[in-house]
């Protein structure tokens, strides 16, 4: 009491990554299915008590977006229909965890147990593996033995075209050789026109609507939430502000 407490959608968001590379999951069809089996507002729910403010609509931050389109939403009835059509994975998928806390994660194992739940109802099977620190996890996405990666992406920039590319491109598919900040393309998504679409908005950006629409359309990623930015501070001072990065300007500030 006798504060004011900020809590806003920050610039990093929390996915769950579809190993493109693995069995059944190289197929887009299943990628999307299992994503219409997974309501993200429940899923956010398990980490904030106004989910509606941070259960994602893409995969940018909103901070990134200036147009944030809506992905294809929530549907189970769609998820039963279309797995129904298709042959059954070879057995449980197995779902690697970060290793603790992150802001965009603040529950990494409520949220694996509530994702693994869902997928139950549509006849999906989850394991759950919690990595025990950075390295660890980091070595384990660079082996690629897991069909799913629960996990997420802080904005090193203000700028979409490298947010994104971190994701998206095939340069950044983990390796056993590459060092870890060379993998962020948590979902071994390799696709030369992914490829050439980051290329034109890289120098263009109005050519990243077409990245977004390509993504959207293939669904590597499950986008989850956005990690939250917080404060608190004494109603004393004014001009308090938070940039989306989380960041205050200390210069600004009027002590009353």
């Amino acid at each position: 009491q006798g504060v004011r407490k900020i809590y806003q959608p920050g610039q990093s968001t929390a996915f769950l990554a579809f190993a493109c590379r693995r069995p059944w999951l190289s197929e887009v069809k299943v990628r999307r299915a299992l994503s219409a089996a997974i309501d993200t507002w429940a899923v956010a729910k398990v980490c904030h008590d106004n989910p509606g403010a941070f259960a994602a609509r893409g995969l940018l931050p909103p901070s990134m977006a200036s147009i944030q389109r809506s992905i294809a939403g929530f549907d189970l009835e769609f998820a039963k229909r279309e797995l129904a059509a298709l042959p059954k994975p070879a057995g449980p998928l197995r779902m690697l965890t970060v290793w603790g806390p992150r802001p965009y994660l603040p529950d990494p194992r409520g949220v694996a147990e509530a994702i693994a739940a869902q997928l139950a109802k549509v006849g999906v099977a989850v394991t759950i593996e919690a990595s025990t620190s950075a390295n660890e996890f980091f070595d384990a996405v660079r082996r690629g033995n897991h069909d799913l990666i629960l996990s997420g992406y802080i904005a090193e920039t203000p700028d979409s075209f490298d947010f994104l590319a971190a994701l998206l491109s095939s340069r950044r598919i983990p390796r056993p050789e590459l060092k870890m900040a060379s993998t962020t393309n948590m979902a071994s998504f390799g696709d030369r026109e992914m490829d050439k679409r980051l290329g034109a908005a890289q120098s263009n950006d109005q050519a990243t609507q077409a990245v977004l629409e390509l993504f959207e359309d293939q669904r590597p990623y499950l986008p989850l939430m956005y990690g939250a930015n917080v404060a608190v501070h004494s109603w004393r001072i004014r001009n308090f502000e938070l940039d989306p990065r989380g960041i205050p300007t200390f210069c600004e500030l009027d002590l009353g």
